[in-house]
């Protein structure tokens, strides 16, 4: 439970400061803890390949198709 609260924390304030708030109003995609493992590993190949802001929208773009549609 703690890890979800921490998790969820942590992937909100990251869509809070793309802009993203309109996506941010659906929780859905906390339900499965598979869900942070997924934005966690699409953020990694994000930071390697394109910096900080390629991490952003990876994450924004995996939240909004995988779990917001």
């Amino acid at each position: 439970m703690m890890r979800k609260i921490v998790c969820g924390a942590a992937v909100a304030a990251l869509l809070l400061t793309t802009g993203s708030t309109a996506m941010a109003a659906d929780w859905r995609w906390q339900k499965s803890s598979e869900s942070i493992d997924v934005l966690d590993a699409e953020c990694k190949i994000g930071l390697r390949f394109g910096g900080w802001d390629q991490c952003k929208f990876v994450a924004d773009y995996r939240i909004y198709h995988l779990y917001v549609r």
